[in-house]
């Protein structure tokens, strides 16, 4: 392998973000706690489930941030797709949950 084409494969690596996917609720995340953050691990390309189950947050998510890191990434190159990871980072609803409004 040439140098450039080593250099360029350095360069798309270490350049290259993270896949990430933020959903913002209208309603107001808990204060005073810092986000939970878990590592949900996947096989064979993602085909077993990522689902986050918040048993701490009995009213809700109200802000949630999903992310497949490069180093996950990598993990997924390494291994042909086999095994990868995502984080997730996650705020719990200050309140009880409030109902929708009825559509007349």
């Amino acid at each position: 392998m040439s140098m450039r084409m080593a250099a360029a494969l350095t360069s798309l690596v270490l350049l290259s973000g993270c896949y990430t996917t933020r959903i913002t609720t209208s309603a107001t995340p808990r204060g005073g706690t810092m986000p939970t953050e878990r590592t949900n691990w996947h096989f064979i390309n993602g085909l077993t489930s990522a689902d986050v189950v918040a048993i701490d947050c009995p009213n809700g998510i109200a802000q949630i941030e999903q992310q497949i890191p490069v180093w996950s990434m990598i993990l997924l190159g390494f291994t042909g797709s086999i095994v990868g990871a995502t984080t997730t980072k996650y705020s719990c609803v200050a309140g009880p949950a409030q109902a929708a409004p009825a559509v007349p």
